[in-house]
Parts: C-alpha cells; sequence; structure tokens
C-alpha cells in the first residue's frame, strides 16, 4: 500500500500526468485483506502456529479463568 503510494505521489512531483501515473490500488475491504494475506509470512511468520492452537482451544471451549457473563444492562434514571 505504501509503495503504491509513495510511487503514485513521486510520479506527480515529477510531473507525469494523471492519466499515465501508476494504477491506484484499490482500499475496499476485500483487497486489504488479499493484500495482508499476501504479506503476512513476511510480517508474522509465527501466525500459522499461533491461529492454530487459538481455533483449537475456542472449538473445545477451553478458557482459563471464570465463567463471563454479560453484565445486567442498567436503564437510565433508574438509580
Amino acid at each position: 500500500m505504501k509503495d503504491n503510494l509513495a510511487t503514485r505521489t513521486g510520479a506527480r512531483e515529477s510531473g507525469i500526468a494523471e492519466a499515465d501515473l501508476t494504477s491506484s490500488q484499490s482500499w475496499s475491504g476485500y483487497s486489504l485483506n488479499g493484500e495482508r494475506n499476501d504479506s503476512r509470512e513476511d510480517a508474522a511468520p509465527w501466525w500459522p502456529e499461533v491461529s492454530m492452537h487459538a481455533l483449537r482451544s475456542s472449538k473445545r471451549g477451553v478458557r482459563n479463568g471464570p465463567t463471563r457473563r454479560v453484565p445486567p444492562v442498567q436503564v437510565s434514571g433508574s438509580l
């Protein structure tokens, strides 16, 4: 993302016409997710192992500590 923006900025500053600039990158969630997945191996090489353990423990329902409950809703003006 940053490389694409820097390239476009540099091209604009050097006087290249807008139509001739490097194509812009999509900022949609779908595109950004793909970008993150492509760079994950370099940025977080530990990710496959950690995510695997997290998924396994959540499937078994294993969690340390006391049971968590949703706090009761307080109605405004009831105090």
